[in-house]
């Protein structure tokens, strides 16, 4: 029973990892080139259904418009929040770093998911810990009983 609730763990984890690795990435090559900007909350809202995350979670699509310095017209960025962990990040008229690539003013991230990705690495390592010590109790129980 506990190696199965440890198997499910690390799918768990490495679906994070997946995740934040792939955020990290892209994050990390638009810093080489970056510049950042303040951008403005114009849209939250929410869609409850059983895509949205894992039990019908709720999912917040949040559109941030940005000006970049040299650009004619602003842009946007929409974010898609379901991890079922997070509460609404954002609330319409939050003021939000966005940083951009200097080269490509569509390529860009608010400043804050930086931190989140970094939050899901240590969810994911936290995630593999508890499966590690699940299935070492579990081999233990095997051995006494």
């Amino acid at each position: 029973m506990l190696d199965g609730l440890a198997f499910l763990i690390v799918i768990y984890g490495l679906t994070i990892f997946l995740t934040a690795i792939g955020n990290f990435r892209r994050m990390r090559e638009i810093n080489r080139n970056s510049k950042s900007v303040l951008g403005v909350v114009v849209e939250t809202s929410s869609t409850r259904n059983i895509l949205a995350g894992p039990f019908g979670g709720t999912a917040y699509r949040t559109m941030i418009h940005y000006k970049p310095d040299d650009a004619r017209e602003p842009y946007q960025i929409y974010l898609r929040d379901h991890n079922l962990l997070m509460t609404k990040t954002y609330s319409m008229g939050d003021t939000v770093e966005v940083v951009y690539d200097r080269d490509a003013h569509y390529r860009s991230y608010p400043k804050p998911e930086w931190q989140s990705t970094l939050r899901d690495f240590w969810s994911c390592a936290f995630c593999l810990a508890l499966a590690a010590l699940l299935a070492a109790i579990s081999r233990l129980v095997q051995i006494i009983y």
